[in-house]
This record gives C-alpha cells, sequence and structure tokens, in this order.
C-alpha cells in the first residue's frame, strides 16, 4: 500500500480551475480500484489518497496524469507500507 500525501503549491483560485479534472482522476482511480480512500487534510493544505498494491513506478505513472501535477497545483510525497493490522470494520466510511 501506499500513501501519497499531497501539498498544494498555488492559491485557491488556481486550484479550483484544475479541481474538476483532478476530481476526475480521483474517481478513475476509485473505478479501477487502485484507490482505497480519499480526501482533503482538515487544514486546507493537501489531501490524502490510500493507493492499493501499486509499486512506486506504477504510482509514478499515475501522478503523471493527474491534473494538479500537470498544471503544477501540488506536489506528492509518497510513502510505502505493509499494514500488519487491519480493523474489522475498515472498510466503512466515517465511522
Amino acid at each position: 500500500m501506499i500513501v501519497l500525501q499531497s501539498t498544494y503549491i498555488t492559491d485557491s483560485a488556481t486550484r479550483e480551475l484544475h479541481l474538476a479534472a483532478h476530481l476526475e482522476w480521483v474517481g478513475e482511480g476509485f473505478s479501477t480500484k487502485r484507490f482505497i480512500a480519499a480526501g482533503a487534510r482538515s487544514d486546507s493544505s493537501g489531501a490524502t489518497i490510500l493507493v492499493r498494491s501499486a509499486t512506486m513506478d506504477e504510482v509514478a505513472d499515475l501522478l503523471a496524469v493527474d491534473p494538479f501535477v500537470i498544471h503544477g497545483v501540488a506536489t506528492y510525497e509518497a510513502l510505502e507500507f505493509e499494514p500488519g493490522l487491519v480493523a474489522d470494520d475498515c472498510h466503512t466510511i466515517n465511522g
């Protein structure tokens, strides 16, 4: 699993210009079952995406087509890890 942490590097008006295309990219990640969860950080400085069983090369390929990357809206940090324990109810949203 890979955790992607994005950090916005532009103002909110610039982000807004590319948000619809970015959300379409995120939706494609879910429809192809690559993404497990995604959401904005509470301080509005970026977002987090959990990527299912991907290599760093696959993640680089995914990020290369993210409109936020293409248009210089955000940078990403990728952290690879193997979950050793998972809660029984982790499939639920918000609870």
